[in-house]
């Protein structure tokens, strides 16, 4: 909150001062706002082991749509009017529908080196059966990425998925997910994040939502 409140100083519209961020300030330590909660915090991972450092292939902070192509019920997050982010101003945003079936593909293929692997920071709430997961193809069709060896990869059965795992519930913020690629080595791959929603009244449908920012294809070294 001390961050949204100094970004909006001097905005068009807004008469917020550096005075007023300074209660904000004062409001969020009293409250013990700006702790991590004990219970139900993001889950998180890290990049490489202890003394190895990233050496980046590929890597897209959605800051802009440039490089994927983004189906209808996926955008900026700005563009919903709440750009909210892990890093930058703004995350690729999911919102479906009742009986969506949406994706966020890539568009261009990356050829991935022998110990390759895929990070990114994502948030998400997601409705009962609602399907959320990162798939992948090397040419031969989509495959589920959640059979790579991976770190707080899907994990919950989805209807919308046949039973299949998928992300689920809520992440409570921002949190990363890390999958292995070894087994693609000299491949090369396109990225997709894959949506569906139970079908029924959209008019009464509980929101499902995901938003998936700072992704890196990259090797330890």
């Amino acid at each position: 909150m001390p961050l949204a409140c100094r970004k909006n100083i001097g905005r068009p519209g807004t008469h917020i001062s550096e005075d007023d961020c300074r209660q904000v300030d004062k409001a969020v330590r009293a409250t013990e706002m700006d702790k991590d909660p004990s219970v139900g915090a993001p889950k998180d991972v890290g990049y490489c082991a202890a003394g190895k450092s990233v050496k980046v292939i590929y890597a897209d902070g959605f800051e802009s749509k440039s490089g994927w192509s983004f189906q209808r019920g996926w955008q900026l997050s700005s563009e919903g009017g709440y750009p909210y982010a892990a890093f930058g101003h703004d995350a690729a945003d999911g919102w479906p529908t009742a009986g969506d079936d949406i994706t966020l593909t890539q568009r261009s293929g990356v050829r991935l080196a022998p110990g390759a692997h895929l990070r990114f920071d994502h948030a998400y709430w997601l409705q009962p059966n609602d399907g959320a997961r990162v798939e992948y193809n090397t040419g031969s069709g989509w495959k589920v990425a959640s059979t790579l060896p991976n770190v707080n990869g899907e994990d919950t059965p989805a209807g919308e998925f046949d039973g299949q795992k998928s992300f689920g519930g809520e992440s409570n913020g921002f949190g990363g997910t890390r999958y292995d690629l070894s087994s693609l080595a000299g491949k090369t791959v396109k990225l997709r994040f894959h949506l569906k929603k139970v079908g029924g009244d959209p008019e009464t449908a509980e929101e499902s939502s995901w938003y998936v920012d700072n992704l890196k294809i990259y090797t330890c070294v």
